[in-house]
C-alpha cells in the first residue's frame, strides 16, 4: 500500500505540466525513444535527491519566504535561459538543417534541480504526506518514495512512447518548429513564474 499511495502523489506532480514534461516531449520528439528515456533517467535522479532531502531538516528552510523567493526567480531565469537557447538551436537549426545535440540525462537532472515546481512540491507536499504516516517499519518510507519515483519513470516514459511515435509519422517533429514553439512555452513559464513570485512577495 505504500508503494501505490506513494504513487498516487507522484502522479500528481506529473499531471502539473510544466517545463519537465515539455522538455522530454521535445527530446523524444527531436531524437526518438531512447534520448527521451535517458531525460526521463535523469529528471528521476533530480527527483530522488529532492526526496532524500525531503527527509532531512532541510526542507524547513524552505518555508522561509525570502528564500523561496530567491528559489523561484532563480528557477524562473534558468527557465528564460532554457527557453531562448531551445530558439536560438531552432533558428540554427534552421540555418544549418542539423540539430544542436546535447547530453540527455544531464538536461533531465538540471532541469529538474533547477524546476521551483520540484523544490516546492518535493520539500513541501512530499514532506508533509510524509509526516502524516504512521510508519510500522523502515521499509514504509522506502516504499511511499520508490511508488513516487516509479510514477516518473512511468509516465515520462509514456510521454517518450507518444513523442516518438509522432517522430515516426510526422515529419513535423524532424524540423525546428517543435524547438520554437516549447522554447517560447519555456519563456512563457518563466515570465510567468517570475511575475506570481514578486506579486505573492510583495
Amino acid at each position: 500500500m505504500s508503494f501505490i499511495s506513494g504513487f498516487g502523489l507522484g502522479m500528481l506532480l506529473q499531471f502539473s505540466i510544466g517545463p519537465v514534461f515539455f522538455g522530454v516531449i521535445n527530446v523524444a520528439l527531436t531524437r526518438g525513444f531512447r534520448e527521451g528515456m535517458k531525460m526521463t533517467l535523469g529528471v528521476t535522479l533530480g527527483d530522488g535527491i529532492y526526496i532524500a532531502l525531503s527527509m532531512t531538516t532541510l526542507t524547513a528552510l524552505f518555508h522561509f519566504p525570502a528564500l523561496r523567493l530567491i528559489i523561484s526567480l532563480t528557477g524562473a531565469v534558468v527557465l528564460l535561459i532554457w527557453g531562448i537557447r531551445m530558439i536560438r538551436n531552432a533558428r540554427q537549426r534552421s540555418e544549418s538543417g542539423e540539430a544542436v545535440l546535447g547530453n540527455s540525462f544531464f538536461s533531465g537532472l538540471k532541469i529538474t534541480l533547477l524546476n521551483p515546481m520540484s523544490i516546492i512540491f518535493w520539500s513541501g507536499i512530499f514532506a508533509s504526506a510524509m509526516a502524516l504516516k504512521k510508519w510500522t517499519d523502515a521499509s514504509g518510507p522506502i516504499l511511499y518514495a520508490s511508488g513516487c519515483l516509479f510514477s516518473t519513470v512511468f509516465f515520462l516514459g509514456l510521454v517518450c512512447l507518444f513523442g516518438s511515435f509522432v517522430k515516426r509519422w510526422l515529419k513535423v517533429a524532424n524540423t525546428p518548429v517543435i524547438d520554437y514553439i516549447l522554447g517560447a512555452l519555456f519563456v512563457f513559464f518563466g515570465l510567468r513564474l517570475i511575475i506570481s513570485q514578486i506579486t505573492t512577495f510583495l
